[in-house]
């Protein structure tokens, strides 16, 4: 009998844990040991003391890679960064210093862009891949390379924020981290650009 007691508190007490305590938060530090330029088709988004890098490459085919990027704070020192310089349609706007839209022909090469946040507590990002919503497994996060839920996520450093842009609740500790998986935790020190 003590045996089942004690099987249905362990039962009750794992169905009764908010869903947000199974769900890794998961940093975004360095750049992906995947971004491999002709390798690998994908986003790359990663954190480190020069601010924020995001870039697109590809196996060697076309694709163009669109989207947004929004924070409650200003961006700032944006530059765009390719292999190659910008061409016809490719281009990044900002819109309100809150707002950064963007399009990246990419071809096998990197394109992309490096900015830092500046009173933000968050980077919401919203990425297309030749105009479809891209593929949660075709974004990589950080050293580890971990993939967010959708296409549409949030990189937050506050304890509990409820994101209005993306409608979602997202619980950390104050580090640059995400909701995702495929990745460990992070164990390294509190230190980031602008904050």
């Amino acid at each position: 009998m003590k045996k089942y007691l004690s099987f249905l508190c362990l039962f009750i007490t794992i169905a009764c844990l908010p869903v947000t305590a199974f769900m890794a938060s998961l940093n975004c530090e360095g750049e992906p040991d995947m971004l491999n330029p002709k390798h690998i088709v994908g986003a790359f988004i990663w954190q480190d003391h020069d601010g924020f890098h995001l870039r697109t490459t590809t196996t060697g085919d076309q694709h163009v890679f669109t989207g947004n990027i929004h924070t409650n704070g200003h961006f700032e020192d944006i530059n765009d960064i390719s292999d190659r310089s910008f061409k016809g349609t490719d281009y990044y706007h900002i819109k309100d210093r809150d707002t950064i839209e963007f399009q990246f022909t990419t071809n096998g090469k990197k394109v992309g862009l490096d900015f830092n946040i500046d009173t933000g507590d968050y980077a919401a990002f919203e990425l297309y891949i030749d105009g479809h919503k891209i593929s949660p497994m075709e974004v990589y996060i950080g050293k580890d390379g971990w993939h967010p839920d959708d296409y549409k996520f949030t990189l937050d450093r506050l304890t509990h924020y409820n994101d209005e842009y993306n409608k979602v609740v997202i619980i950390h500790d104050g580090w640059w981290q995400g909701v995702g998986w495929d990745g460990p935790e992070w164990d390294r020190p509190r230190w980031h650009h602008h904050w």
